[in-house]
């Protein structure tokens, strides 16, 4: 989130004070978010310093893992992370919040594995201000993530079998380009490539690198999300040494290795989601609905969450003519599209058709995906003065940072498809006055929404909208008019990040479109 507040300064013109403390956040890159084992960092007088949670990484350090491994949370809020054995040096960096035509970033991948996730540099501004260079090749962005691997004799495949040496990528989502002196590739998401000297030509693979087997020959595994603090549940699933996990469970008071917990929810929390309504007289969906609530609303209010994932919850709601008791239970449903991001502590994720749900005593069986997304990092006390904007900086719309894959209803079946999303608030007069939602499925179909200029000013402290658009092409769309609602969440002190659910519906029995999204 981009927030264009007024920024007051007091100098104190103390005598040498100022032009320490300013040179110093001046050059600070980030911080460190997560540190186990050895890890250190090499400055540009050739000092070295041991890094943990908190510190300061910054412009010209080398960061060093070694047997460890580290995550640090740039300033623009993009993210690094290494594995172990490796090297990643800060070349350049410029982020002014106030001041995008000195955006830089420029890193430099001298030794191991990396996973990086871009922040605004690169968002807000020309892209081309953000490079990742390796010695082979250099990553240019159009995406927002993907994972480099340099190999020089430590690599494996999953039979302990030596890996060729080269650079290996791994592009997230959005598209990056990968260039040298004999060319360019450029990966679409998900895509993967090797890169074997810097005379050779970038080349497209099939496989995406399994960084786990190609960074040890004891084929561990390391989850970027993980960070000190974090729930034992997540540990559990992807930390496989068992010393390193009892360190991370005594630090955090959280008991001995195997003990089952649920995800400790420290203040209030809120939930967004959505599905669809089957209509079985009309052999199609009915509607989309969608709901959200706080545990702080009602005292009623219950949630059960267990390894991480939402498995029920009770909602107390003003129904029509008194208090309606909702309850969602997951059942035998399975978990799927599910993520987590550590930066806002959101979780989302979403239930097969094997889910129920009870109104007051009635229940119904689900016959679509339950989508969910939740987080206790909410925002207190809203800004009272500048821009917020969630997306792409620049107004173009972009994938979420999180959320589930809408899902489309109609009378042929289910599809899972994507979407992009754009929101801008004002936080001086408390109004939303765009929110913006394209997507596409596999059968052609594409739908596209904004906010229905008919109905009342949103207002962000309503945390709902109404919105209109359609869903054109396919076999589930043909020039289809939608309409519905997005409910929203503010998340972190200073309004960081929204979270929020959507359904989208035509007619009884035409389609129903639902999903979850958390932006920043």
């Amino acid at each position: 989130m981009k927030l264009n507040t007024p920024q007051y300064f007091i100098y104190l013109l103390l005598s040498g004070l100022l032009l320490c403390t300013h040179a110093s956040a001046e050059n600070q890159a980030g911080n460190v978010v997560y540190a186990f084992g050895a890890t250190q960092a090499r400055d540009i007088n050739n000092n070295f310093r041991s890094l943990g949670r908190q510190d300061p990484v910054h412009l010209g350090d080398t960061l060093i893992t070694g047997e460890g491994k580290l995550q640090v949370r740039l300033s623009d809020k993009g993210r690094l992370a290494l594995y172990p054995n490796s090297k990643v040096k800060v070349d350049q960096y410029i982020f002014l919040k106030n001041d995008k035509s000195k955006d830089r970033s420029v890193f430099r991948l001298l030794q191991g594995a990396v996973r990086a996730v871009t922040g605004l540099i690169g968002k807000r501004s020309n892209r081309k201000r953000y490079e990742f260079r390796t010695p082979v090749a250099t990553i240019g962005i159009r995406g927002t993530a993907f994972i480099l691997r340099l190999c020089a004799g430590d690599c494996f495949d999953e039979n302990g079998k030596p890996l060729p040496d080269g650079l290996y990528v791994t592009n997230g989502e959005g598209r990056i380009i990968i260039r040298n002196a004999a060319g360019s590739l450029i990966l679409a998401a998900t895509q993967s490539a090797f890169i074997a000297s810097a005379e050779q030509l970038p080349v497209q693979i099939q496989e995406p690198i399994n960084i786990g087997t190609m960074a040890w020959s004891t084929q561990e595994s390391y989850d970027f999300d993980l960070e000190t603090g974090e729930t034992v549940d997540r540990v559990l699933r992807v930390v496989s040494n068992a010393q390193e996990l009892q360190t991370i469970l005594s630090t955090n008071g959280l008991g001995s290795v195997g003990e089952p917990t649920d995800f400790p929810v420290t203040g209030n929390l809120a939930v967004k989601y959505a599905f669809n309504v089957a209509d079985p007289d009309i052999n199609g969906p009915a509607s989309g609905l969608l709901g959200g609530f706080s545990l702080d609303d009602n005292p009623g209010n219950q949630i059960s969450i267990t390894n991480g994932e939402l498995r029920g919850f009770t909602e107390i709601v003003a129904g029509r003519i008194g208090p309606e008791t909702r309850v969602f239970d997951a059942g035998t449903a399975s978990l799927g599209n599910n993520g987590f991001n550590s930066q806002y502590n959101v979780n989302w994720g979403t239930w097969d058709s094997n889910w129920q749900f009870s109104n007051n005593g009635n229940n119904v069986q689900g016959t679509d995906a339950f989508h969910y997304i939740f987080s206790d990092n909410l925002t207190v006390n809203l800004p009272t003065e500048g821009i917020g904007i969630y997306g792409d900086g620049s107004g173009n719309l972009l994938p979420p940072l999180g959320g589930t894959n809408p899902t489309l209803a109609f009378s042929g079946g289910n599809l899972q498809g994507n979407h992009s999303i754009f929101m801008e608030m004002n936080f001086q007069t408390g109004e939303v006055f765009v929110f913006d939602i394209q997507g596409n499925f596999p059968d052609g179909s594409t739908f596209f929404a904004n906010l229905d200029n008919q109905a009342n000013t949103v207002m962000i402290s309503d945390g709902f909208a109404n919105l209109i658009g359609g869903c054109n092409s396919g076999n589930a769309c043909a020039d289809v008019t939608i309409s519905g609602q997005t409910f929203f969440q503010l998340l972190g002190a200073n309004a960081d990040a929204v979270i929020g659910s959507y359904t989208l519906s035509g007619s009884p029995g035409t389609i129903a479109i639902s999903g979850t999204y958390l932006l920043d």
